[in-house]
């Protein structure tokens, strides 16, 4: 997805703290601006609405949010505020929030407030420091409504507060990139009850979208498929590819057509699916495809690459209890990585929502045809922990630690998580 997603930024103040007190209207802001600038990272458009300092001010920043769709609103605490202020600029968008309490800096400067002889520019610096207060305040209202938020405090320079910020930013932008993503069913689709639902709760949880690509489609597209398409094909298939080349690339080019048609993100192949089929695309369509895993692994893959991890589809294989590791069978001709992993696991039961199953490892490689992954838990306790999850003998293996950003997905898609380490 290229365009950019949408979110909203507020400042939450009092009417009669920026009346009263000279140039603190100025200095928040410039706070304001300053937390603008830093959200506005590479896929994210600022929408700054300035200083609330009104409720009537708060409907009309909740109307304006609300007809610009935003997938959030940031809410930044300036100099106090009430909820009157704050509520009406939540309640009609709908979307996550995330409160930034974030001070000016890390501490008062007490010498400074002691040596100050003119009463309003020390009340206008404490008043500058107040955050913490109005948010305590706040926070009761909040939780008596059905908002969901998040809170990050420390101060305008902290890159602890500002780290947490960004992945928030990032998790809220593959939130919207999952929603736009569409996947290419390939082969039959009547499938059991068990792909049904796989379907539904794709559709219902992630609101990721299907195109079906039977082969009629297919048919039809290789009718098409010009002789300097299907010169360039072939050159993608090695000497240890067997059979009929020249259909297995001529199905390969029909299967680019139907991908760029439809704008699939990523393919998935029933079982039912002819071998020819399964040749002709392995790794050598323009998109990722999924054979193993189904729709479950296919979305898992989806919400780690969204994540800027790389995953790769595994299965349990056996355990070494000497030196405490799992090994993980994966696809041939594929590669392990080696150091800081996240296994993404999805409960496979038709009847429930989705839920998410999560673990970090070290990856010691693949000396054995596989990768081997050490975890925090003992081996025994890890293997007890996954069975019961309910998360099967399958997951995604991703690049680095993802579990604080795959849980934080979750969090605002609504769907259960569980860590197990």
């Amino acid at each position: 997805m290229s365009k950019k997603i949408k979110v909203g930024l507020i400042g939450l103040t009092l009417e009669s703290h920026l009346s009263g007190i000279p140039g603190l209207r100025e200095r928040m802001e410039g706070y304001l601006n300053h937390a603008a600038g830093k959200l506005a990272i590479p896929g994210v458009k600022v929408l700054r609405l300035g200083l609330v300092d009104h409720p009537e001010k708060a409907r009309r920043a909740g109307d304006f949010l609300s007809g610009e769709q935003v997938e959030a609103v940031f809410v930044f605490f300036a100099s106090g505020g009430e909820h009157q202020s704050l509520l009406p600029a939540l309640v009609r968008p709908r979307v996550p929030v995330l409160i930034l309490n974030l001070q000016p800096a890390p501490a008062l400067n007490y010498q400074l407030i002691s040596e100050m002889a003119d009463g309003d520019k020390r009340k206008g610096e404490m008043l500058s420091f107040s955050q913490v207060r109005a948010l305590a305040r706040a926070a009761v209202v909040l939780n008596q409504s059905d908002l969901s938020y998040r809170i990050v405090s420390g101060w305008l320079e902290d890159d602890q507060a500002w780290e947490e910020i960004t992945a928030w930013e990032q998790v809220i932008r593959a939130r919207c990139q999952l929603r736009e993503t569409r996947i290419g069913l390939l082969g039959n689709w009547e499938c059991p009850d068990s792909a049904d639902a796989d379907i539904r709760n794709a559709v219902s949880r992630f609101s990721v979208q299907f195109e079906y690509i039977d082969k009629r489609e297919i048919a039809r597209n290789r009718e098409l498929v010009k002789d300097e398409e299907l010169g360039k094909k072939r050159t993608r298939f090695t000497d240890r590819d067997s059979g009929d080349l020249e259909e297995t690339a001529e199905i390969s080019c029909a299967l680019d057509r139907a991908v760029a048609e439809h704008k699939i993100d990523l393919l998935v192949g029933c079982s039912s699916a002819s071998e020819v089929w399964r040749k002709s695309i392995l790794a050598k369509v323009h998109v990722p495809v999924f054979w193993e895993g189904g729709i479950s692994g296919a979305l898992a893959c989806r919400i780690l690459e969204l994540l800027g991890s790389h995953g790769q589809i595994a299965a349990l294989q056996s355990v070494d209890y000497l030196e405490e590791v799992l090994l993980w069978e994966h696809g041939a001709g594929v590669s392990s990585h080696q150091g800081e992993i996240t296994c993404l696991g999805f409960i496979q039961d038709t009847g429930a929502l989705p839920e998410m199953v999560v673990a970090q490892g070290i990856s010691q490689g693949d000396e054995y045809p596989g990768m081997r992954i050490r975890y925090e838990l003992p081996v025994r306790q890890f293997i007890t922990e996954w069975a019961q999850s309910g998360a099967g003998d399958q997951c995604v293996i991703g690049t680095g630690y993802q579990a604080v950003s795959i849980m934080q997905l979750c969090e605002v898609l609504q769907i259960p998580c569980r860590k197990i380490c």
